[in-house]
């Protein structure tokens, strides 16, 4: 009788698996569970190595384990009709012909001309985390807020304001003479002599040339395109020299000659950002502890 009973019951563990899953033109190999959802062998081997190596496939398996969660509450909202991965390629489909459809009729076409399978799944996943995330409920009143503002000092921080010195190497200078003469330039700084005279007494025939920025030119693009730049111009402390920076064709020194503090942007002034803010910290928050939380089984002998 047990026997029997426990055969009922795979049999309608599979009829409600069938029922999220949905039908579709053929049916694939399922090779685990994400909270009881099944994954199929194809969709996994989108993210495995190795669509051959059963280890590949495991990793991939965990690696899109959040994605099947998605999946799951895109149905369980009425935004997705199943999880299965054949339905997914019959939507693939169908948003690939009509992109052949725009595209002869001269229509704009927003995006790739066609899609291939990992950037439609990629996409896809992208609006179902936005449209999970939009759900999340996150409340919180002012004297939270107060409290994590003034806990964290760095949060909506103004810039102030830095000058910086700088000798400009155009290329036909080596590396090997540039950091020579970065070293000599250093140590005679660090005795308390000037920028300038510290470069002219280390050899430099070079001009000293000089910039402020303030927080409006932090986004320039001769700041932002250049990683090591901006790190300079946020970090340099005052007096200090910095080491070579290598760009295509030139090679700068920097030299920090003045450094206004920042100031704290007072809590009124920011306060509707950090609801934001402290809203995308609760929505992360949330998503880790319901990663953590999923199960994922594998098929037998897989």
């Amino acid at each position: 009788m047990k026997k029997k009973l426990d055969m009922w019951k795979a049999a309608l563990f599979c009829v409600a698996a069938l029922c999220i899953a949905g039908c579709t033109k053929e049916s694939q190999e399922v090779i685990a569970w994400v909270n009881g959802l099944p994954v199929e062998k194809e969709e996994a081997a989108l993210f495995a190595e190795d669509a051959d190596d059963p280890d590949a496939l495991k990793e991939a398996v965990e690696e899109i384990a959040w994605d099947k969660y998605l999946q799951g509450e895109m149905v369980r909202t009425g935004e997705l009709s199943n999880t299965s991965y054949g339905y997914f390629l019959e939507q693939l489909d169908q948003e690939n012909q009509e992109r052949k459809r725009k595209e002869a009729a001269g229509e704009v076409i927003y995006g790739p001309r066609q899609y291939s399978e990992k950037v439609y799944y990629d996409y896809r996943m992208e609006q179902f985390e936005k449209k999970w995330a939009d759900g999340v409920e996150v409340s919180v009143d002012e004297a939270v807020l107060r409290d994590w503002y003034e806990a964290d000092e760095s949060l909506y921080q103004r810039f102030g304001e830095v000058t910086l010195q700088y000798l400009s190497f155009m290329e036909g200078e080596t590396e090997e003479e540039v950091s020579r003469l970065r070293e000599q330039i250093a140590e005679k700084v660090a005795g308390k002599e000037g920028f300038a005279d510290a470069a002219k007494e280390a050899g430099c025939t070079l001009a000293v040339e000089e910039r402020r920025f303030t927080q409006e030119d932090l986004s320039l693009p001769d700041v932002t395109a250049y990683p090591e730049i901006s790190e300079i111009v946020h970090e340099l402390s005052e007096g200090e020299v910095s080491e070579p920076v290598w760009l295509p064709g030139q090679s700068l020194i920097f030299y920090c000659s003045s450094r206004e503090a920042a100031e704290r942007v007072p809590f009124e002034e920011c306060k509707d950002a950090l609801k934001e803010l402290y809203r995308e910290e609760q929505v992360k928050k949330q998503k880790q502890e319901i990663c953590d939380g999923l199960e994922i089984r594998f098929a037998e002998g897989f």
